[in-house]
């Protein structure tokens, strides 16, 4: 017997009605672009180092896993902080979405997710595309003849569930911060007249996840960094380790993160650093150091001070300064055979690979 079945359609929550650019560029300390404005949307993620991003007459500092969305018609222009390159993700789109206008003009922190996607989106593109992502003023997109099945079309799914899930995050932040305003008037106030309860906005880093991408999938180094097997598992797990609380208890992490970081700054170059030295030298407990180090930066506390030594390892292969012997040893690494072997893990390639990457720092964009 046949039945009856009716049908479900799907409503459009985003919209994405063309895209304008697609870049990936690697800035040297001291570059700086003029600015522009232009009638679309615009995404600028940072993906390694530092960068100053002007909007109109608002000036942001945005570092590696920050991403702002710049408005259209709003004039832009970015610098390096003349001291730390930077690796950045350029997205440029049109879509009538009202909720865009709700995150535009503000830094995100980034969570796994939406690093995913802004990953799986710069693949696609490379897949779509005929000009190089690390061309500059690229006034309309061509794409190739041979086309893989289904790019166009991924290209947009990634873009709007990068869309849904930072709309998603504003949402919730926006509601939690209506729920502590409205219980502090009931809270009531102190004496000085300050009022309790008041919201404070996380600003720690999201750590760098572990990477095993290759280049062999399209990624060049950075977009390994975006799109790694990590995170796709984090993906599929539905996890989301950025989240902004606003909390006494989320200053007092905050508060402990810094304390760390400050830390491992001091002690890149030791590789014997333990967790229990680094909780008897700060005195935290390690099961209360490695709860606050998950839940505010989804990794754990020597998984972080390892990333963190990559980083600083990228960076001073940047410089090119330093050969690679030198830099495993100033980082504390046993051997530059160990060395290469925890980069690659990282990162993806080996370090000789990503220095003959890396364009000439002091080359500038025009």
């Amino acid at each position: 017997m046949k039945k009856d079945y009716q049908d479900t359609y799907l409503d459009n929550s985003i919209i994405i009605e063309s895209l304008q650019t697609v870049h990936y560029f690697k800035f040297s300390p001291n570059y700086n672009y003029q600015g522009e404005y232009h009638d679309f949307w615009e995404f600028i993620y940072i993906d390694f180092g530092i960068l100053n991003v002007r909007i109109e007459n608002d000036i942001f500092t945005l570092e590696k896993g920050d991403l702002i969305l710049v408005s259209p018609d709003a004039f832009h222009n970015v610098w390096g902080n003349y001291q730390y390159p930077s690796d950045i993700a350029v997205i440029s789109f049109r879509s009538p979405t009202p909720q865009l206008s709700q995150i535009t003009g503000k830094i995100m922190k980034t969570n796994q997710r939406q690093q995913f996607c802004i990953g799986q989106f710069l693949r696609e593109a490379r897949l779509t595309f005929t000009v190089k992502l690390e061309k500059p003023a690229v006034l309309k997109l061509e794409k190739k003849a041979d086309l893989s099945f289904g790019c166009e079309q991924s290209l947009k799914i990634f873009l709007e569930l990068l869309i849904i899930d930072l709309v998603r995050n504003d949402m919730k932040c926006s509601q939690q911060e209506g729920i502590l305003k409205s219980s502090s008037v009931y809270s009531g106030s102190n004496q000085d007249g300050t009022i309790h309860g008041a919201s404070d906005q996380a600003t720690f880093n999201q750590a760098a996840s572990n990477q095993d991408a290759s280049n062999q999938n399209g990624f060049d180094h950075g977009e390994s960094v975006l799109a790694s097997n990590v995170l796709a598992s984090s993906v599929l797990a539905g996890s989301s380790p950025a989240v902004h609380v606003s909390s006494t208890k989320s200053h007092k992490d905050r508060t402990i993160i810094r304390q760390i970081q400050d830390y491992f700054e001091n002690h890149l170059g030791d590789s014997s650093l333990t967790l229990q030295q680094v909780c008897k030298d700060n005195c935290v407990s390690s099961a209360l150091l490695q709860q606050i180090f998950r839940s505010n930066l989804g990794t754990g506390v020597i998984e972080y001070y390892n990333n963190l030594r990559i980083e600083r390892a990228m960076h001073l292969i940047q410089i090119g300064k330093y050969n690679m012997t030198e830099i495993s040893e100033i980082l504390g690494y046993n051997s530059l055979h160990y060395f290469s072997k925890c980069f690659k893990k990282a990162v993806g390639i080996p370090p000789t690979a990503y220095a003959s990457s890396i364009e000439v720092l002091n080359h500038t964009y025009e």
